[in-house]
C-alpha cells in the first residue's frame, strides 16, 4: 500500500468477525458496524468521525439475545432481536446511546419498520392486519398512529453517500467499479494473484495515483460494494474484516 503524505488516514482497524452491515448517522457523523464470527457471535462497533475515535469496540450487548443492527440517528443506535426458527423473524426493538452505551429503552411489543427524523415507524408484532405507530426516538413511547399513506410524507434521514458504478467488460480483468468525487477517482478491479484473483483499490488525485490497497486477496468469488465515499471520507473494507478510511 502507498499513499502521499497529505492523504490523512482516519481508520485502519481489524474487527472481530466478518463485517456484516454498516449504517451511517449523518447528523452526528457516526458509523456503526455489525460483525459476525463463524461461531455465530455478533459484535458491534461505533466510530465517531467528529472526534476520530471508536466509541464502541467489540461490544456484544445483550449476549443472550440475537441482535441485528437496524439504524442509527441523532446518536441513538437501534437494534432488533431476531427470533430463531425455520423463518427468522424480527421480534422487538432496543435502543442504545452511541456515546454512553446506555440502554435507552426496550420495546418488546413492537417491530421496527423504519427510523424517521420525528420518530420510529413501528408496528405491534402480534396484531394483524399490520397497524403502524410512531414511537418516540428517545424512549420508545407511543406518539400517534400512522396510516400507510403518511409514510411518503415523513422526513427520513438522508446519507451523504457516494457509491461506485459498475463497469462490465468482456473479461474479469476488464470489469471494475469506479467512483468520482471532487477531483478524486476511486477504482476497484481484479488482477491475477499468486493462487486466485486479487481485488485491488486505487485512488487517483486528478491523474496522479495516491493510494493503492488490496480489498481482497486470493479470493475465489467476486465481491462488490466494498468501498464508498461518505461525507468527504473514503471508506472501504479490506479482506472482509478490516475497516479503513481516509479523509479526502
Amino acid at each position: 500500500m502507498n499513499n502521499k503524505d497529505t492523504l490523512k488516514l482516519l481508520i485502519s482497524e481489524e474487527l472481530k468477525g466478518i463485517i456484516w452491515k454498516i449504517v451511517l448517522d449523518d447528523s452526528r457523523l457516526l458509523m456503526v458496524i455489525e460483525t459476525r464470527t463463524p461461531d455465530r457471535e455478533t459484535f458491534f462497533y461505533v466510530y465517531d468521525f467528529a472526534s476520530e475515535r471508536f466509541l464502541w469496540r467489540h461490544e456484544k450487548l445483550k449476549s443472550e439475545l440475537s441482535l441485528v443492527l437496524h439504524s442509527c440517528f441523532d446518536g441513538k443506535v437501534y437494534f432488533q432481536s431476531m427470533q430463531a426458527g425455520p423463518v427468522p423473524e424480527h421480534t422487538f426493538i432496543l435502543a442504545y446511546d452511541a456515546y454512553t452505551k446506555a440502554l435507552l429503552f426496550e420495546k418488546y411489543t413492537h417491530n421496527l419498520e423504519a427510523v424517521s427524523e420525528i420518530g420510529l415507524v413501528s408496528f405491534p408484532g402480534k396484531i394483524l392486519p399490520k397497524k403502524l405507530e410512531l414511537l418516540d426516538l428517545s424512549n420508545g413511547n407511543f406518539v400517534r398512529s400512522l396510516s400507510f399513506s403518511e409514510l411518503s410524507e415523513l422526513p427520513f434521514p438522508a446519507n451523504d453517500i457516494h457509491l461506485p458504478d459498475d463497469h462490465f467488460g468482456p473479461t474479469l480483468w476488464e470489469t471494475y467499479q469506479q467512483l468520482r468525487f471532487k477531483n478524486y477517482t476511486v477504482k476497484a478491479f481484479y488482477r491475477p494473484g499468486t493462487k486466485d484473483q486479487d481485488q485491488v483499490l486505487e485512488l487517483y488525485d486528478e491523474k496522479q495515483l495516491v493510494l493503492t490497497d488490496y480489498l481482497n486477496q486470493t479470493i475465489q468469488k467476486l465481491y462488490q460494494d466494498t468501498f464508498f465515499v461518505w461525507s468527504g471520507r473514503l471508506i472501504y473494507i479490506r479482506n472482509k474484516r478490516e475497516i479503513v478510511s481516509y479523509l479526502l
